[in-house]
């Protein structure tokens, strides 16, 4: 029999008392979140307390065959909500708090290791599930309703230790520009959809180029095209191509940030500006930092990431230079020929714009030789988490210089020609 205390920690747990409280948007919406998931499983503690339970105890017959098999479809249903809300956490907020403290601090690591956790017993759940079925005996399902009441007590637990300590933590150490910067990236993530262009997906997750390159996908020069056209193209079944994705990238994914064609030049600017080069600027000397701390400490068990650490300094470099040439020549030059069409104006940005263009095809060069030094960032088996840290910041980086690329290459400087 299920442990009634146990069952009821978990379904009456309901967070702190929020009201009044103002955290951020972004925050403020993983709160919300783990409200929502506090009130699912509630109902879901109750579905698995009732398989424990002796006949007596029930209101009339059970069906336990499809007593589990309703409990499972649930908890699957839940388990992709909760990957979901996982995920924002890993992607967006915790790369934010290594700015200001170490990959291995305790707050960081603590809340990764919990989201592990809370995987694992997720995943023995459905195993032990799978085990069970299709058996009509309360006694072999019933281990499997204990598996998923150990996953909701500790989901419970995890969130009311971000919303005790985290989160409160995050309100007072992050400038008031980061948080800007995380409810921007909040806003970007959505559901996959075939409309989606190919530019977009492999921004929104990084991951996704790998399948993209698989299939001869141009992310790049190609990105353009939706996901529907691009598999038209590479002559695949468009549903085979968003199954795909959706295995590589856990459904999570970005909706166009503008619609491009339709927002002035001045705009654009001011977004390569605000987004691009602020993401840069706080990037590249991270990367710098983590590369060469795994040079230092794990060079001989990591021989690739003197030469990796090397490319990186030369992408600071040059990124450094184009970015100050960008903000402090070419885009004040784009607002003053929006402004006025100036033909004076216009004929600078043309004199500037080989010299933009070759350190385009630069970063792109550089781009595919830490791609080929880090095999297609495979991270090494037992890798140490400095590592992992850096090969997923690299494919994040190659994803927004791509989106930054393109945005110059193919929208800034033809608008400028037309």
């Amino acid at each position: 029999m299920i442990n009634p205390p146990l069952a009821y920690h978990v379904a009456i747990t309901s967070g702190l008392d929020h009201e009044g409280l103002y955290y951020g948007r972004t925050l403020d919406t993983f709160i919300r979140e783990h409200d929502m998931m506090r009130e699912q499983i509630a109902g879901l503690v109750a579905s698995a307390a009732v398989l424990g339970m002796p006949d007596s105890g029930r209101r009339g017959s059970l069906n336990v065959t499809a007593a589990i098999g309703e409990l499972y479809r649930h908890v699957r249903a839940f388990t992709r909500q909760w990957e979901f809300h996982s995920y924002q956490e890993d992607q967006i907020l915790f790369p934010v708090l290594i700015k200001y403290m170490s990959i291995d601090s305790v707050p960081i690591t603590a809340m990764e290791e919990e989201h592990r956790q809370i995987r694992t017993a997720l995943a023995k759940f459905s195993e032990q599930v799978m085990a069970s079925t299709p058996s009509s005996n309360p006694a072999a399902v019933l281990p499997a309703a204990e598996l998923a009441i150990e996953a909701f007590r500790l989901i419970t637990d995890h969130f009311d230790k971000e919303e005790r300590v985290l989160f409160p933590m995050v309100q007072t150490m992050l400038t008031e520009r980061d948080m800007e910067l995380l409810d921007k990236k909040l806003e970007a993530i959505t559901m996959i959809a075939s409309e989606l262009t190919v530019l977009e997906v492999a921004a929104a997750y990084p991951a996704s180029v790998e399948l993209f390159q698989r299939y001869g996908i141009s992310y790049c020069c190609g990105g353009g095209k939706t996901l529907s056209e691009a598999a038209g193209s590479a002559g695949i079944a468009e549903e085979t191509l968003l199954e795909e994705l959706r295995s590589v990238c856990r459904n999570r994914w970005t909706e166009p940030a503008a619609e491009w064609d339709e927002i002035g030049l001045s705009e654009l600017t001011a977004y390569l500006a605000d987004m691009h080069h602020s993401y840069l600027k706080s990037e590249l000397p991270l990367l710098v930092e983590l590369s060469g701390k795994i040079v230092r400490k794990h060079g001989e068990r990591y021989p690739s990431m003197e030469a990796v650490h090397e490319r990186i300094g030369e992408l600071e470099g040059l990124l450094g230079r184009q970015m100050e040439a960008e903000e402090e020549q070419l885009f004040p030059l784009v607002r003053e020929y929006e402004a006025s069409r100036s033909s004076t104006a216009l004929e600078r940005i043309v004199r500037l714009h080989p010299a933009f263009e070759a350190d385009n095809r630069t970063t792109s060069q550089i781009l595919s030789e830490i791609r080929g030094l880090t095999d297609n960032y495979a991270v090494p088996e037992k890798a140490c988490r400095s590592v992992a840290m850096t090969y997923r910041k690299l494919q994040e980086l190659e994803a927004e210089l791509y989106i930054h690329i393109h945005l110059e290459n193919n929208l800034l400087f033809p608008r400028l020609a037309q």
